[in-house]
């Protein structure tokens, strides 16, 4: 199974977003762009993401099970 989730910072260059509620995790990607510029991690249930600027977003695919 997958989930996919846009992640927007505005005046901001990072972001944290809980995902323990769609359950056991095994990978996170960047999907969109697809570029090398954003730094992110899954910490428990929580991802942290770090973006190249102030103003941007990405989207990510979150492979569950």
């Amino acid at each position: 199974d997958k989930a996919y989730l846009a992640v927007f910072t505005i005046g901001s260059d990072h972001a944290e977003i809980p995902v323990e509620k769609l359950g056991a995790i095994r990978d996170v990607k960047v999907i969109y762009p697809d570029t090398e510029d954003c730094a992110y991690s899954l910490d428990g249930g929580l991802l942290r993401v770090g973006m190249p600027g102030n103003a941007c977003a990405r989207l990510f695919e979150i492979h569950l099970g």
